[in-house]
């Protein structure tokens, strides 16, 4: 077995005061086909981009996950990542989009679904969110979109600078565990990402992701994030490859239903 190494690397934002050791000089070589069955290739890994409220025993177990990987050949580089205006950034380049039909969509829909979910008797079983997101979007100004686009660039130069020295970057996949729904149809969640900042910011940026369960917090579900580089569905698969054959997940858990 080859043994990888965790290091501490700091990117931080601009008038962050934290300072933690700085990276090594040694780049980590970026190339998909070190992701095989013996060898895996550089992980930048981040917690909370300096701004999610992760729910405590989430870090742990993906960060156990991430060891599996380092004791078996992978560098780990753990970021000091400080993401700014990612939420206000989302939610007007998701009202913008429809009036002025800029850059990426940031989230998947398509026109039947859209139909369905917008017929009077569906409306009223949807969730706040949900309902909220079908009705007519709050205006906003090509100004204020443009301003948020512009961040969203700041963004993928950031993505992009840490994609230049890694192969894929992991978090958790989402921030709490699943909530208990309540006997009605209203959001379980008590924010507006539902529990989905991390994936959120991916699709934000269009980029490639994809998540593998690591294990229970308190009988419920825990997922490991990993992201790679647009298109690069093929490294992504592979990291989850390797994490199934260290670490399976292979059996239902107790009180899960089929």
């Amino acid at each position: 077995m080859t043994s990888g190494t965790w290091r501490r690397s700091s990117r931080p934002s601009p008038g962050t005061t934290r300072t933690i050791r700085s990276p090594s000089t040694d780049r980590c070589p970026t190339t998909s086909r070190r992701w095989t069955a013996a060898r895996t290739g550089c992980i930048a890994f981040a917690d909370d981009y300096g701004f999610i409220p992760v729910q405590e025993g989430i870090v742990p177990l993906v960060r156990d996950a991430v060891d599996q990987l380092a004791a078996h050949g992978a560098t780990v580089d753990e970021l000091d990542l400080h993401l700014e205006e990612v939420t206000e950034t989302f939610f007007t380049v998701s009202r913008g989009y429809g009036a002025f039909g800029s850059g990426p969509m940031p989230y998947v829909s398509t026109p039947e679904f859209d139909e369905l979910r917008r017929r009077p008797g569906n409306v009223e079983r949807l969730c706040d969110y949900t309902r909220l997101a079908i009705l007519p979007a709050p205006p906003t100004t090509r100004e204020v979109y443009a301003h948020a686009m512009d961040q969203r660039a700041e963004l993928l130069r950031r993505f992009d600078e840490i994609f230049e020295d890694h192969d894929v970057l992991i978090t958790p996949t989402m921030h709490v565990t699943a909530p208990v729904a309540s006997s009605g149809w209203q959001m379980p969640y008590d924010d507006a990402w539902m529990g989905t900042p991390f994936t959120g910011i991916v699709n934000l940026l269009a980029h490639t992701a994809a998540t593998y369960p690591v294990g229970l917090l308190r009988g419920l579900p825990v997922g490991l994030h990993v992201i790679a580089r647009p298109w690069d569905e093929a490294t992504a698969l592979r990291v989850c490859r390797s994490l199934e054959r260290l670490q399976p997940w292979t059996e239902r858990p107790p009180g899960f239903s089929s």
